[in-house]
């Protein structure tokens, strides 16, 4: 890893997967006050656990078009991330992955995506239209609650079920699309 103090960028470099960190143990924690862009570099195929967890500036984060997954907290409670595109090679977002992150207007989780953990993307009151691709994506519980700004939801024609509290207090949810295959 490397930190660009004059542009308050980190950059991670390398390739596989990241190491699977706690909110205190990562070693560019001194930065993480400062830190307002992330660059994630080709060949890198899972962003850990708390890699960028409460950075309280970071607006922006550039993921890399061969990552696989995306850990538990990897980006929770980086309030004001806003700039950030999920890849199609993505097949797994783990629990509180952008939890109270601000996140952008739309929102689209591609059709590779099989697995979307707890509360991924509860309390992110950026989003206000939300696609989820046709696929085999399973949603765990609360995955967007309390996203109050939420207004449209369109969910893939394969789904069977929406899990408990999955659109739990988005009170601005005005149009959902629920296709035929619901159980």
């Amino acid at each position: 890893w490397s930190y660009d103090k004059t542009t308050c960028t980190l950059t991670i470099s390398g390739s596989g997967e990241m190491y699977n960190y706690n909110f205190s143990n990562r070693p560019w924690e001194d930065y993480e006050d400062e830190i307002k862009t992330v660059i994630v570099s080709d060949g890198i195929t899972l962003i850990g656990n708390y890699s960028f967890y409460h950075f309280d500036v970071l607006v922006s984060a550039t993921i890399p078009n061969d990552l696989k997954m995306i850990g538990n907290s990897a980006f929770c409670n980086s309030k004001k991330l806003t700039d950030i595109n999920i890849p199609d090679s993505v097949t797994e977002i783990g629990d509180n992955a952008f939890r109270y992150c601000l996140l952008g207007e739309n929102v689209t989780i591609h059709e590779n995506v099989k697995t979307i953990g707890e509360y991924a993307f509860a309390s992110c009151n950026g989003i206000k239209n939300l696609i989820i691709c046709n696929g085999e994506t399973a949603l765990d519980s609360n995955v967007f609650s309390d996203c109050y700004n939420l207004t449209s939801v369109t969910l893939p024609n394969n789904i069977t079920e929406i899990p408990f509290a999955t659109f739990s207090s988005c009170t601005g949810l005005a149009n959902i699309t629920l296709p035929d295959s619901i159980i």
